[in-house]
């Protein structure tokens, strides 16, 4: 008998054994700290460290939201006002939601800790958590970085490697390393940069690593503030700050929702003056002039996640003159000079649509996007606020959750588009 193979596979078998337990514990707790369950806490205290690999340690502490937090913010840097979300124009109809935009807040916090990419603040005791204001909290998850799970009033965090900062405003946040968030929430802060006092002149910004490492961000981040020392932080590491300085997002909108939960147009809350500040910010922003001008761009995507019929779709559009681009290879630069130079826009749902705020008004464009996330309304609403007929075509993909259409492959109906460029085509000619 081999003895050596027989303890090896024994071996083995506990380790995926405990691994398994280890995922068991892992979910029970998870579910606790989401439904506020008292007993979380000290289920966490007994298990240690045994539920996350390598941590130093994982704790369930208090929650608030930072709107709602006792402590005043230092100033308002511009009030609540009604506004409007646009669904996105299916077949010819458009839902329009009356919704309230929130204010924009400046904090200030001593010895505050924070990473990369959460949008949260955590103190000594408690955590304090950014969310869409005026969205339903029960739907919503804002759990990233060293926030793991949250409920309405207690949250799960896990103490990552800490590094200190002296001081510095926050660009951190959720999604800070997708090109959306990235733009449309927390880069537009830096419109308000002007109004923190003379103390501020050279307080340094605090940014995700990925930001740094992606030439069309750093680029962006640049033009708005070429002269600001910025201070990098990785995405494995909590930072203790000195003095912090926080300023919520302009515009937002969930970051995930909750599983079971889909989204609603009134979910989409986007400051008009944002989007213009960003719009004229980045459209001096100095580029190439090299770029051939494409009347007609298709947003093409390489072989990742939502694979589709590609080859398809663009074989029916290129007979009608789009062109190929591949946006997220360009520079910033090259990006606002592709989309405000075109005249028909089409692609799938992706953060590529971020650019449609550089298009010229009347710009026309069509994209596509799961049914089950038919009122997912960040492009409608952008490509409202700046003139752009914009249209969806959806199609089904049998997802039971907005995680899975993250990354679920799909078949969208070519003919369908074909249909929408037609009609959009017909309608310029009028």
């Amino acid at each position: 008998m081999n003895r050596g193979g027989v303890s090896a596979r024994f071996k083995s078998g506990r380790s995926a054994m405990a691994e398994r337990l280890r995922w068991q514990l892992k979910k029970l707790v998870l579910y606790l700290v989401r439904h506020d369950v008292r007993i979380a806490r000290y289920v966490v205290e007994v298990l240690g460290t045994r539920l996350y690999r390598g941590s130093a340690r994982t704790r369930v502490i208090a929650m608030h939201w930072l709107d709602e937090y006792g402590i005043p913010p230092q100033a308002e840097l511009r009030a609540s006002l009604a506004g409007v979300s646009f669904g996105p124009k299916i077949d010819g109809r458009l839902r329009v939601e009356a919704v309230e935009l929130p204010a924009v807040r400046l904090y200030r916090f001593t010895d505050a800790r924070i990473c990369s990419n959460s949008s949260s603040v955590l103190l000594r005791d408690r955590i304090l958590v950014e969310r869409s204001v005026g969205v339903d909290p029960r739907r919503c998850s804002y759990s990233a970085g060293f926030l793991l799970m949250h409920g309405q009033r207690s949250a799960y965090v896990c103490d990552l490697e800490e590094e200190y900062i002296e001081r510095g405003l926050s660009l951190c946040g959720n999604g800070s390393f997708n090109y959306y968030h990235w733009t449309v929430e927390l880069l537009a802060k830096l419109e308000f940069v002007g109004e923190l006092g003379r103390d501020s002149f050279d307080l340094p910004l605090l940014v995700n690593k990925v930001i740094v490492e992606t030439p069309s961000m750093r680029e962006m981040l640049r033009a708005l503030a070429p002269r600001r020392d910025l201070v990098v932080l990785e995405s494995k590491k909590t930072y203790r700050v000195g003095e912090l300085i926080y300023i919520n997002a302009p515009s937002t909108c969930p970051f995930n929702l909750r599983p079971g939960e889909s989204s609603e147009v009134s979910d989409f809350l986007f400051r008009p003056s944002s989007i213009d500040y960003l719009r004229d910010a980045l459209s001096s922003m100095p580029g190439p002039s090299t770029i051939a001008r494409k009347k007609r761009v298709f947003f093409a995507r390489r072989q990742g996640r939502r694979n589709y019929n590609q080859d398809e779709v663009f074989e029916i559009l290129a007979s009608y003159g789009f062109e190929r681009v591949f946006m997220e290879e360009l520079t910033a630069a090259e990006q606002i000079q592709v989309v405000s130079n075109a005249d028909l826009l089409a692609g799938p749902s992706g953060a590529a649509w971020t650019n449609v705020i550089h298009s010229r008004p009347g710009t026309q464009a069509v994209f596509w996007m799961a049914e089950e996330a038919r009122d997912f309304s960040c492009w409608s609403n952008l490509a409202e606020l700046v003139g752009v007929d914009l249209r969806c075509v959806t199609f089904p993909t049998g997802a039971r959750s907005a995680a899975e259409l993250y990354d679920r492959d799909y078949v969208v109906d070519a003919t369908r588009i074909r249909l929408v460029v037609e009609s959009l085509l017909g309608d310029s000619d009028q």
